[in-house]
């Protein structure tokens, strides 16, 4: 049997979740995490932190909104959605990629509305990163771009940025609107691959989800 949680599966937050529920029921959202543990290992023999690391993340998506209200837990939410272990420590700030993936897992896990307070934190990382156009998922974000912008007395073409998306991805991109646009379908190509994923990872453990 193909075991979705070794660390070589690097399988998704949200194909774990489904197998979660799908084996144990609704009732693991509230296990504590010893408990959590324990019944995994019973299960599959082979449990990297990281696959746990995830399923903890969904645990708490499920469990609460909180990843969509406090820019904290959402952080490292966004970390776990990315393969990559939460650190309580220091902070992680996500690239733009990696914010449109996480949106995309937490939309599959609940229909919840972001706070200001994280919409304002994914613009600051996406500010941090260099991208001023916020498109897909980010564009619920883009008032608190313009608006900050705005304060700075900088002005953003979004109709230069849209003609260069026509043509992009550019090779050499020279001019401010290509790079932006180069970024926008950065942001686009991952989000694709993150689906494409979803479906492979779905077929591969389709005897788990059954």
């Amino acid at each position: 049997m193909v075991n979705p949680f070794k660390l070589e599966a690097d399988t998704e937050l949200v194909v774990l979740v489904e197998i979660m529920t799908k084996k144990y029921g609704v009732e693991w959202v509230a296990w504590e995490t010893e408990t959590l543990r324990s019944e995994i290992l019973k299960d599959f023999t082979d449990v990297s932190e990281l696959a746990f690391q995830k399923v903890c993340a969904g645990q708490l998506a499920l469990a609460h909104d909180m990843c969509w209200k406090e820019w904290e837990v959402f952080e490292k939410v966004c970390a776990a959605c990315n393969h990559m272990f939460p650190v309580f420590s220091f902070t992680q700030p996500p690239e733009p990629e990696d914010l449109v993936i996480a949106m995309a897992t937490l939309n599959h896990i609940a229909n919840n509305e972001y706070s200001e307070e994280v919409k304002k934190y994914m613009v600051a990382a996406c500010l941090n990163d260099g991208l001023l156009y916020l498109d897909g998922p980010l564009s619920i974000c883009s008032d608190y771009v313009d608006d900050y912008m705005n304060k700075q007395g900088f002005f953003i073409d979004r109709l230069e940025i849209e003609k260069s998306l026509k043509t992009a991805p550019h090779s050499s991109a020279n001019t401010y609107a290509e790079i932006q646009a180069n970024r926008v379908i950065n942001c686009r190509n991952a989000l694709k691959d993150f689906y494409k994923e979803l479906d492979k990872e779905r077929k591969v453990y389709a005897h788990l989800l059954r």
